[in-house]
């Protein structure tokens, strides 16, 4: 019983204002045994407090001063909260290892025997241990233009994906009280959560102000979250998004960074449009434009006899000239082409000249612009030879997927939390997405410039150079 009094006495002791406060009082019974006076004592006592207590306020604000420079009076908020509660929000969000509590110690293990003092000290220690718990390292705090970013290093254990999760973003997006949070990979073993403290995706960009790309094979696809450019290759691109996402946003981005490569015969457009809506409306940046299956099959057919004909006269490196301009073929309702033929020998022709465009043409300048509405497996064959995904609003988290690879959804890629556009909040969500950028697996939030109508109708044919005969002749 003595020993378990003393050891709870000990324990007692642990906390820091019980500690000072019997060493306050051991102290002033000193100083009465001794015969010192208490009055000067205890001002002298006071005076020091205030100015420690002073001190450290003065350092607080200091502190909280450089954080509202540096991040903002929000962001300085957030970091001050991460600093200061760091364990208690890892142990709470799951993110952390608890190793449970720690077992005898070795001279323990190594007796034989114990008495029954020792023995009630060792059960006491043991119910009353802290669990030894393994917490993601907090590396460093940087700014950005979008709000605080914190690097640290995931504890073994744990999964990455669930550092990077969707459903973590959106945990530290109430625990910090920001309007979003985003995760990313910044290097071997590092990654990164950014408090978005201000949008800058919030905000719907124009193609008038948009910065054109000095590349023929680069183009500036969309407003990233740092709120420059993100710059993608020109490839085979299947974009897929539902009714209202802004899939035409990113085709006219596409044919935007063209137009000055058609006006000057390096470049030709073409298109396929079921709806004879979207392409409708700019016919005349497009040298040629199928609506009907019979129209779509004939022009499968030209652009297969025109690589085939780039594949007998190049080599292997392809070189872009007024005679072998690069070729754009953009579709629209890409799904749709296999249902709305009804001839099944026409169709099975244009599904494979399609496939030979996909696995052929990419090498002779030869590229598909694909939009389609869902990202479901009923043209899986297709869809895996298009390098470049770019995801809208889809409508689950598998179609997440489906479109931007397995694992994008627990990478980062929310496309199935976009919430739909319409008329009631003002179509705030057309062209918000996800693509896989170059330098990182992990999804990329983008935003793609509107194109208004009134652009569209701006736009005009200009290329100078005649379209090869396979091709047929402009409209």
């Amino acid at each position: 019983m003595d020993s378990r009094a003393d050891y709870y006495a000990w324990r007692l002791l642990q906390i820091p204002i019980v500690r000072g406060s019997v060493l306050v009082v051991l102290g002033t019974l000193l100083l009465m045994l001794v015969g010192v006076p208490l009055l000067p004592v205890f001002v002298a006592v006071v005076l020091v407090a205030l100015l420690v207590w002073g001190a450290r306020a003065w350092l607080r604000r200091r502190r909280w001063d450089s954080l509202v420079r540096i991040h903002g009076e929000h962001g300085a908020g957030v970091v001050q909260f991460v600093s200061f509660c760091w364990p208690e929000l890892m142990a709470e969000l799951h993110l952390a290892v608890d190793k449970g509590r720690p077992g005898p110690t070795g001279e323990e293990v190594w007796r034989s025997t114990l008495s029954k003092e020792e023995h009630t000290r060792f059960m006491v220690r043991l119910a009353e241990a802290e669990p030894v718990v393994h917490l993601p390292e907090l590396v460093s705090v940087h700014p950005s233009p979008v709000g605080p970013v914190f690097h640290f290093r995931p504890v073994p254990g744990v999964p990455v994906t669930r550092y990077l999760s969707p459903e973590t973003c959106e945990e530290l997006r109430h625990h910090w009280g920001v309007p979003g949070v985003s995760a990313h990979e910044v290097a071997p073993g590092l990654l990164g959560w950014t408090a978005r403290i201000s949008d800058p995706l919030d905000r719907i960009v124009s193609v008038r102000d948009w910065p054109g790309s000095p590349e023929l094979f680069r183009w500036n696809a969309a407003l990233g979250e740092g709120g420059a450019p993100v710059s993608l290759p020109l490839a085979h691109t299947l974009c897929v998004g539902g009714t209202g996402s802004g899939k035409g946003s990113v085709l006219w981005g596409v044919v935007n960074h063209l137009r000055p490569w058609v006006g000057s015969g390096l470049a030709l457009l073409y298109g396929i449009d079921p709806k004879r809506q979207e392409l409708r409306m700019c016919s005349d940046v497009f040298r040629r434009v199928a609506y009907q299956p019979d129209e779509w099959a004939a022009l499968l057919s030209d652009l297969v006899k025109e690589m085939q004909a780039r594949q007998d006269s190049t080599g292997r490196d392809f070189a872009v000239s007024t005679d072998r301009p690069l070729v754009l073929l953009a579709i629209d309702e890409y799904a749709a082409l296999a249902v709305l033929d009804t001839d099944k020998k026409r169709r099975d022709q244009a599904s494979a000249d399609r496939l030979l465009l996909l696995t052929q043409g990419r090498s002779v300048g030869m590229y598909v612009f694909a939009l389609v509405q869902s990202g479901l497996k009923a043209y899986a064959a297709e869809r895996d030879f298009f390098p470049l995904r770019i995801g809208l609003r889809t409508a689950s988290e598998s179609e997440t997927d489906m479109v931007l690879g397995d694992g994008a959804a627990d990478r980062g890629a929310g496309c199935h939390l976009i919430t739909p556009a319409t008329p009631a909040n003002g179509y705030a969500t057309a062209g918000l997405g996800y693509v896989v950028a170059e330098e990182s697996p992990a999804p990329v939030r983008v935003r793609f410039p509107y194109v208004p109508d009134e652009v569209l109708t701006q736009w005009e044919w200009a290329a100078t150079a005649k379209a090869p005969a396979a091709l047929g002749a402009p409209k």
